[in-house]
């Protein structure tokens, strides 16, 4: 018997529009050159900014976007 693990890929989703087009916002300057900045992140597609962006099972976004974003 082989037991192989595969390691899944894990995607952020934007919390407002469910959009997977999502980066690390380095926006503030002055954090970034004294490397103090927090974990923030911008959607490219709604311009929606914050700390919180669910990360989910690439294999579950379908599911999460019928049950969050559907609405």
């Amino acid at each position: 018997m082989n037991n192989i693990m595969v390691k899944e890929n894990f995607i952020l989703i934007c919390p407002k529009c469910c959009s997977t087009d999502v980066k690390t916002d380095f926006s503030n300057a002055g954090m970034v050159a004294t490397g103090m900045f927090k974990n923030e992140y911008i959607c490219n597609y709604c311009g929606y900014s914050g700390e919180f962006f669910p990360e989910i099972k690439e294999s579950e976004l379908e599911e999460y976007k019928k049950e969050n974003c559907d609405k």
